[in-house]
């Protein structure tokens, strides 16, 4: 390659080499320690091959707001992992539940990464119910994502608003068009009609 060459090659690689970019932020998902998670989602996966049932869950770091999911295979000894969730999150007394109850609640898990075939699996390893003060980070959040729904369904609310009213006032020009051209067209009538009037007057002064 001659010179000429490399230089345009250089060019070519110039405006990709100067592009910007934005460093991650360090996870605060890690291993062996527990950490204040929110569960966004809770459904049910394929039975294991041994018949045992599996959970699949969309866990929210609280302070991170970084998201993950786990596999929990239910009821599986000595760590009964699901059940440490269930305790953590819902209250003593009840005894039944849907897996709907469990969403929005918070947990403090420590986590376990299984490297296999290049994937890496989240294994959550043991639950705990948050402190007081998690729990008051969970509230916050919760509380201020649904005012930012309200907020833009208002939003919505009001260019549906806008655009119904401004389609009424189209619609109210167009009826007053529609009227004033009705009138005009009456009033040519009953020009017509005195002329005629007229006429007949005229007629019978000429008969007389």
């Amino acid at each position: 390659m001659n010179n000429s060459h490399r230089n345009r090659a250089r060019q070519s690689r110039a405006p990709q080499e100067n592009q910007l970019r934005t460093r991650k932020q360090a996870t605060q998902i890690v291993e062996g320690k527990p950490l204040p998670l929110r569960v966004l989602n809770c459904t049910p996966g394929k039975n294991t091959s041994q018949g045992k049932g599996k959970l699949h869950f969309e866990l929210q770091h609280l302070k991170s707001q970084e998201i993950f999911t786990s596999i929990v295979v239910e009821d599986v000894a000595p760590e009964y992992i699901d059940i440490q969730i269930v305790d953590a999150i819902l209250p003593p007394d009840v005894e039944t539940y849907g897996l709907k109850d469990l969403i929005d609640g918070g947990i403090l898990a420590t986590l376990e990464f299984n490297r296999h075939m290049g994937r890496t699996f989240v294994n959550i390893i043991h639950v705990e119910p948050l402190s007081d003060d998690e729990q008051e980070i969970l509230e916050n959040l919760i509380a201020k994502e649904q005012k930012s729904q309200r907020g833009a369904k208002k939003q919505n609310i009001g260019a549906k608003t806008e655009t119904k009213t401004n389609h009424q006032e189209d619609e109210e020009e167009i009826h007053l068009e529609d009227d004033e051209d009705g009138i005009d067209f009456d009033i040519d009538d009953i020009d017509e009609e005195l002329d005629d009037d007229e006429e007949l007057d005229d007629e019978e002064d000429d008969d007389i």
